[in-house]
């Protein structure tokens, strides 16, 4: 009798499914969710706010750690009512002519 309750606690052993591990989030996953963030805490001039009804734009200036964990944290945030994009721009002088332009309202994070 005691081999076969031995057996059949063996059987319900293997039938209860594992828990799954669970991913310890990376630095980089991290500071992606926190970045778009941020951006709610300034208290951003009139002049640097967008235009009607444009997005807040976040950008990134030279190499992307993030790939699409940015974005995907990005895209449900707001900042003053306005839906954050991310955009890549491979240098400075690209991020400066683009904040130069009439309505323009970049926040930039650089490899520095």
């Amino acid at each position: 009798m005691g081999a076969w309750r031995a057996l059949m606690l063996l059987v319900a052993a293997t039938l209860v499914p594992c828990a799954p591990a669970i991913a310890e989030p990376t630095d980089t996953a991290v500071k992606a969710a926190f970045l778009p963030r941020f951006a709610r805490y300034v208290i951003w001039p009139a002049a640097a706010m967008p235009k009607g009804s444009d997005p807040f734009v976040l950008c990134i200036i030279g190499g992307d750690p993030f790939g699409t964990a940015l974005d995907d944290a990005a895209r449900s945030q707001f900042v003053d009512g306005r839906r954050i994009v991310v955009r890549r721009m491979s240098s400075v002088t690209g991020a400066a002519t683009a904040s130069s332009a009439p309505g323009s309202n970049r926040s930039g994070i650089s490899e520095r």
